[in-house]
């Protein structure tokens, strides 16, 4: 059914799908080219599952195969994996990487009645190397971090449905028991995995020959996929804290992963590698780690503690042996190693001249983090691609080009321009983006009723934000964090950002609010810095009120050791509220989903 929106038939929308069509025509290996670019989705909404209001590439089949590994050379590195106990790297080519999947193809194709295949595990060449082969086998992947609890694991289970589980052989024994006995009476299948390329030599005779010519990549059978067909779900919580599963399709994803792979960070000098500082159970961790550098023929690189990089001398060791050309980061991991450089005073890394580029993702990028980053990596770009994305996204939908007109506030994500636009509703600030684009989710999974489209079809974005006079777009955090003060909507990110860039030396800071019979809502300033003991709080708060307003001004600072974090680098402001209002209800929750739980539990019981 072709899609019947009057509004849809505007030049502007006709031009998005010239351009889809053309490009998606030029990228993808098709084995039979598709009927419509884009049609309306008239699938119905059953119980708790949700579906996009947008069908991509209808009719149409992807050769998996030739469109992941073709003009590829089987001696090119394509994973570099960094062993931070022994302080080694390994290299693994193509042809390696081949072999490997090949195995685990047949292994799949072995089980039968196979549909969904969950992978437990983190960033490294395993994950990766099994989420391509299910990917080869037409099935559909969802990657789970390690350390969640022992029910947060079943509770993903039960939603997903797996038939097929791949667990690390050092997953905990104690979880691994119990979601085994799980299994078993589900009749779903547990597999142990460990390091698969323990040896990693290559056939000199082979050197000279590209992926599709090599015996291992002949092994592996064709697969053609459509786009009804999903590639992964990935979860993220809601504001309940209860998982939402979000699923994307195999054609029109790789097509947004390629576009923005090379838009956003080959122009910006990635060609040589990237180290994308993230989990693979996250959205950045699949477009930007594996996806993107495999269909780019881009080297990603990998590193077994993600912890030990925030210390300067572990990060210049790192980059200095794998060379990246580009370095993508969550800003919270950015933080961190500048508030251990700042006490060690270590102003850059001499040693490292291998990134052209870096990039933000996660929380918003205050300005005098970004400056101090390019500084610090001895960056030759001269900007950061502090990107702007969500998980429904499929990848980033905004971020500075290396094209755009320099904005010497850092904090920016870019100017929204074609195919993506980002617009924002002048009644709430709210962001929005009118037209379709091929990145967006398929399906979403939910316990409630999730509101993504306004009834024009237009996808609500649940952040607020607004343009500069030279429109560079600046994100002010999620519309639930907005605080109302009375009757002024205050954005949480302005006032963590000008807490972070005051010289108090503040290292962190997050903004809630919490209820008042009086102005509707006050604010309550959690902060971190390196001396706490020694910040003064009635400083900080006019400090903020007179480069903001009065009405930005907190009512209350708590300072604070640690913030709460979420797996992907988030802060949990929902968790803060509740401190903040004194409610420790909280406790008695399943926190596995903050990645430092236990520290910042640690740090409430010295503050109480």
């Amino acid at each position: 059914m072709e899609i019947n929106n009057s509004k849809l038939y505007s030049t502007d929308f006709q031009k998005i799908v010239d351009f889809w069509t053309n490009y998606s025509l030029n990228n993808i290996v098709w084995d039979k080219k598709f009927e419509n670019c884009l049609s309306k989705n008239t699938s119905e909404d059953i119980r708790n599952e949700f579906n996009s209001k947008f069908k991509w590439f209808k009719g149409g089949r992807c050769d998996l195969k030739k469109t992941l590994f073709s003009n590829k050379k089987a001696f090119e590195i394509f994973i570099t994996y960094f062993d931070s106990n022994r302080n080694i790297k390994k290299d693994i080519t193509y042809q390696n990487f081949l072999v490997v999947c090949a195995e685990y193809v047949k292994k799949i194709n072995a089980f039968n009645n196979i549909s969904n295949v969950m992978i437990i595990g983190t960033a490294s060449p395993e994950t990766t190397t099994i989420m391509i082969s299910t990917a080869l086998t037409g099935k559909c992947h969802s990657v789970l971090f390690e350390d969640l609890s022992t029910e947060a694991i079943l509770s993903r289970i039960r939603i997903f449905n797996p038939e097929l589980i791949f667990v690390r052989s050092t997953f905990n024994f104690q979880s691994y028991q119990q979601i085994k006995k799980y299994c078993d009476q589900n009749r779903i299948i547990i597999e142990k995995y460990s390091d698969l390329y323990l040896k990693n030599d290559l056939n000199k005779d082979q050197i000279n020959l590209h992926c599709d010519q090599l015996k291992e990549y002949k092994d592996i059978p064709n697969i053609y996929v459509s786009n009804d067909q999903f590639l992964f779900c990935l979860f993220t919580s809601g504001s309940t804290g209860k998982p939402k599963a979000i699923w994307h399709s195999f054609i029109q994803y790789l097509v947004f992963t390629k576009y923005t792979f090379q838009k956003f960070f080959l122009d910006s000098g990635a060609s040589g590698g990237i180290f994308c500082a993230t989990d693979a159970a996250w959205i950045n961790g699949h477009t930007y780690a594996v996806y993107g550098p495999l269909i780019t023929n881009t080297r990603t690189i990998f590193i077994d503690n993600l912890n030990t990089l925030q210390n300067p001398r572990n990060l210049e060791l790192f980059l200095s042996l794998t060379n990246p050309s580009f370095l993508y980061s969550s800003v919270t991991l950015l933080r961190a190693i500048r508030s251990i450089a700042l006490i060690t005073n270590s102003i850059n890394l001499s040693k490292v001249n291998s990134l052209k580029g870096v990039g933000s993702c996660g929380e918003p990028l205050a300005d005098e983090v970004g400056k101090w980053a390019l500084k610090f990596f001895n960056c030759s770009n001269k900007y950061i691609v502090n990107t702007y994305f969500q998980t429904e996204t499929g990848g980033v939908i905004t971020a500075p080009l290396f094209n755009d007109n320099a904005n010497m506030n850092f904090a920016n994500v870019g100017k929204s321009n074609f195919p993506v636009e980002v617009f924002i509703d002048k009644n709430h600030n709210s962001l929005y983006i009118p037209y379709p684009w091929p990145g967006c989710f398929s399906k979403v999974t939910s316990d409630k009723k999730p509101n993504y489209f306004n009834k024009n079809n237009e996808f609500l974005l649940h952040d607020q934000g607004f343009f500069d006079h030279d429109s560079f777009l600046f994100i002010g955090g999620r519309t639930d964090d907005v605080i109302n003060v009375s009757g002024h909507r205050i954005s949480t990110a302005e006032i963590e950002s000008t807490c972070i860039d005051s010289q108090f030396n503040i290292t962190e800071a997050a903004a809630v609010g919490v209820d008042d019979e009086i102005t509707g809502s006050k604010i309550v300033l959690f902060c971190i810095g390196g001396l706490i003991q020694q910040l003064d709080k009635e400083k900080i708060k006019n400090y903020i009120k007179q480069k903001l307003t009065p009405f930005h001004k907190p009512w209350k600072i708590i300072l604070i050791s640690e913030l709460p974090k979420t797996k992907s680098g988030k802060i949990a402001r929902r968790i803060l509220r509740k401190v903040a209002s004194s409610d420790f209800s909280f406790e008695n929750e399943d926190l596995s989903t903050i990645t430092n739980y236990e520290s910042f539990m640690l740090t409430l019981k010295k503050m109480r």
